[in-house]
C-alpha cells in the first residue's frame, strides 16, 4: 500500500512541477526575458522534483541533499554570472538602429524628392494611357525620376493601393509576379530566374528584356576581416559550403558566416548565375535576408560579427 502512495506522490509531484516550470518558462518568454536565462526555471524544476521524489523515497541521506543543493545553486550563480557576461559583451558590440530604406522619399512628384529631375523638359511627355510600372526595389528611384520626367504631375504612392497605381515598389519578386499576373505593363529588374521563367510559362506570358543598365554585384565583410580581396572562386567555394573557415583563404580562424537572399530576389538569381553549375548550400534561416531594405538591417542585427 505505501508503494502505491509513493507512485501515485511521485507522478503528482512530477506533474505539479512540470506545470509550475512550464508556467514560469512562459512567463518568462511573454515578459521579454532574454532566451538566454530561461534554462533557469527548468533546472529548479528538476532540483525541485529530485527533492521531493528523495523526501518521498527517501533513497539519499540529509547530507548529500544539502550537498546537491548546494553543488546545483553553485552551478546556476556560475552559469547566471557567465550568460550575463556573453550577453554584456554581445549587448557591447556596436551596431546601427537601421529601420530600412523610405522609398517614399523618391516619389516623382512628392514634395522635395529625391527623384533626379532631367536639366531640361523631357522629349517624351505621356498625358493618357500610362503604363504601369513596378519593380526592385534598388531601381525605384530610377523609375522614379522616369515617371517624374514623362507622366503628368499627380499623386504616384509607392505602395500599391489600388488596381491603377502606375509606378510602385513591389521589390523584385512581387514585380514579377504582378507583372505575370497582368497587373502591370512593364517592371525594372535583374533578369529572371528560371522559376519566374517557368511560372511564366505555365501562364503562357513570354518576357520582353531590355537590358538598361549594369551594377556591380558587392561583396562585403567585417573592416577587421584581413580578406579584401575574393576570386569568383572563392565565393563559389564559400556558397557551396566547401570553405567554410576564413582561415582557407589565408584569414583568421573563424567560421565563414555567408548571407543569402530569397529565392527569386534579384540578388540571389545573381548569386545563382556567378554560382554556374555549383550548387548553394541550403543557408540557415537567420542568414536569408528578406528584403533590399533588410540588407542593412539585418548586418546591423548581427552586431558587426567579424566572421560574416
Amino acid at each position: 500500500m505505501q508503494i502505491f502512495i509513493n507512485i501515485l506522490s511521485s507522478v503528482v509531484s512530477a506533474g505539479f512541477v512540470f506545470a509550475a516550470s512550464f508556467i514560469l518558462f512562459v512567463v518568462g518568454v511573454l515578459s521579454g526575458i532574454s532566451l538566454s536565462y530561461l534554462y533557469i526555471p527548468v533546472v529548479l524544476g528538476i532540483l525541485i522534483l529530485f527533492l521531493i521524489l528523495d523526501l518521498i523515497w527517501g533513497f539519499m541521506p540529509k547530507k548529500a541533499n544539502a550537498k546537491v543543493i548546494m553543488v546545483t545553486m553553485g552551478l546556476l550563480v556560475v552559469s547566471a554570472v557567465i550568460v550575463s557576461i556573453n550577453n554584456a559583451y554581445y549587448d557591447s558590440i556596436a551596431s546601427v538602429d537601421e529601420q530600412g530604406i523610405d522609398l517614399t522619399q523618391y516619389e516623382p512628384f512628392r514634395e522635395n524628392t529625391k527623384a533626379i529631375l532631367l536639366n531640361e523638359p523631357s522629349t517624351l511627355k505621356l498625358d493618357k494611357d500610362l503604363p504601369k510600372m513596378d519593380g526592385a526595389t534598388a531601381l525605384y528611384p530610377l523609375y522614379a525620376a522616369f515617371a517624374r520626367a514623362v507622366y503628368p504631375n499627380g499623386d504616384y504612392p509607392v505602395g500599391v493601393r489600388k488596381a491603377d497605381d502606375f509606378v510602385v515598389c513591389s521589390g523584385t519578386v512581387g514585380a514579377y509576379d504582378r507583372l505575370i499576373y497582368g497587373d502591370v505593363d512593364m517592371i525594372f529588374a535583374a533578369r529572371p530566374s528560371k522559376e519566374q521563367e517557368e511560372e511564366a510559362k505555365q501562364k503562357g506570358v513570354t518576357f520582353h528584356l531590355t537590358p538598361i543598365g549594369r551594377e556591380a554585384f558587392v561583396f562585403f565583410v567585417n573592416a577587421s576581416n584581413e580578406i579584401d580581396n575574393l576570386t569568383v572562386q572563392n565565393i563559389q567555394h564559400i556558397y557551396s559550403g566547401n570553405v567554410k573557415n576564413w582561415k582557407e583563404l589565408g584569414g583568421k580562424n573563424n567560421s565563414i558566416r555567408a548571407y543569402q537572399r530569397p529565392k527569386n530576389s534579384g540578388s540571389q538569381t545573381m548569386l545563382q548565375k556567378i554560382m554556374g553549375d555549383t550548387k548553394i548550400m541550403e543557408p540557415s534561416k537567420k542568414n536569408v535576408i528578406s528584403g533590399m531594405g533588410d540588407i542593412i538591417k539585418r548586418v546591423t542585427e548581427y552586431k558587426n560579427y567579424n566572421n560574416a
